[in-house]
């Protein structure tokens, strides 16, 4: 059987500001994340996605939305 975790979060993030979220997640597994400014400061973001070793998988740098996907080729905590 296939299973799909789908989170939806609404967070405040104050203009020059980071916030990073943590999740355990399994190699093979494929990962879609999208994002959206709603209101305030320029109506931009940056975006990171870091893999357990610390490596950059995919950023994005001030824009308003965005839509990634990857598949995971490594087991543990993921950043982003």
């Amino acid at each position: 059987p296939t299973y799909s975790v789908d989170i939806e979060l609404t967070i405040l993030v104050p203009a020059s500001q980071r916030e990073c979220f943590h999740q355990v997640l399994s190699a093979g597994k494929t990962v879609d994340v999208e994002y959206e400014v709603l209101a305030g400061g320029d109506n931009d973001i940056n975006y990171w996605f870091y893999a357990p070793s610390n490596r950059v998988l995919q950023s994005d740098f001030q824009k308003r939305d965005g839509h990634q996907t990857l598949k995971l080729e490594e087991s543990g905590e993921y950043q982003f």
